[in-house]
């Protein structure tokens, strides 16, 4: 039932646009991944140029923009990828808080930079939790909006939504424009067991990311098959993980990815580069580099 407290009418869903937060924790028992933003740094930007909580929920924003209508004042902000952004058809800038009047149209429109961008609002969306998280987990139809992406027509709640102070964001922080992208790696549990030739494949060679790719894992391709001397039964994922299917074909698991998964683990990402994987778009390239452990 919707609040009387303002909302917002989506006229364009955009690709793939989400409600996430900081992610669901402590249910892999229950098969739940963490799910949550893809590029943490992003969400924790555009909140903190609104004013809320550093992990308050956000719209994710998958390769091509949303739209919406507002029925109250509100200030909002995006972060990470860049999009042309417009008021009521006038360019706006990304790069401050964006201070929106009731009736007033927003726009995303061509796509810059990165793959994905992140909308937040002064004083936070309207949606109930599901197991500690807001985020929405699609492949299960659980939190965020009704289990699912946003589509034209629906009309999103909003908490308490004010106008705050205007705040910057660096252009330094920007995802680069390129179809190149350089990810520190570790070598994962079963690497010892592929080849010579499969670790300098690795090492040396680019990889590219595969159109077939979404929230749950990066698909990628390399020149030759990533053939493993071994099989494993099952053992437990984390997001970064890069797993080696039997046809030699690589897929690094995601937020939506499985909690375990039966597949040779070759790399695994290291922590401070996770995030980057959300800003690479499909047919881009990935240069490992071995990260000193």
């Amino acid at each position: 039932m919707m609040n009387d407290k303002g909302h917002w009418r989506i006229t364009q869903g955009g690709m793939f646009s989400t409600l996430q937060d900081a992610g669901r924790f402590h249910q892999a028992h229950l098969g739940l991944p963490p799910s949550g933003a893809l590029d943490r740094p992003a969400m924790r930007r555009a909140n903190r140029m609104v004013n809320n909580p550093a992990d308050a929920a956000v719209i994710e924003i998958t390769l091509t923009g949303l739209s919406f209508q507002t029925t109250v004042e509100c200030s909002i902000a995006v972060s990470g990828a860049c999009f042309e952004l417009q008021v009521n058809q006038n360019r706006v800038s990304d790069q401050q808080t964006i201070h929106l009047n009731p009736g007033d149209h927003f726009s995303m429109g061509q796509l810059l930079s990165g793959a994905r961008a992140y909308l937040a609002v002064a004083g936070g969306f309207d949606v109930p939790l599901y197991f500690g998280s807001h985020s929405t987990y699609s492949r299960a139809q659980l939190g965020g909006f009704q289990g699912r992406a946003f589509e034209k027509g629906d009309r999103l709640a909003l908490k308490r939504p004010h106008k705050t102070n205007s705040q910057q964001q660096a252009t330094w922080q920007r995802p680069k424009k390129t179809p190149r992208h350089i990810i520190r790696a570790l070598p994962g549990p079963e690497y010892p067991y592929f080849s010579d030739q499969v670790h300098r494949i690795i090492w040396s060679q680019a990889v590219q990311v595969g159109t077939d790719s979404d929230r749950m894992g990066l698909r990628i391709t390399t020149s030759q098959p990533l053939l493993s001397e071994t099989t494993i039964t099952s053992a437990g994922l984390i997001p970064g993980t890069l797993q080696v299917t039997p046809s030699g074909a690589g897929i690094i698991s995601l937020n939506d990815g499985p909690c375990t998964g039966g597949y040779p683990r070759l790399l695994q990402v290291v922590p401070e580069h996770i995030h980057l994987l959300a800003q690479i778009k499909p047919n881009e390239r990935i240069h490992w580099f071995r990260n000193q452990a």
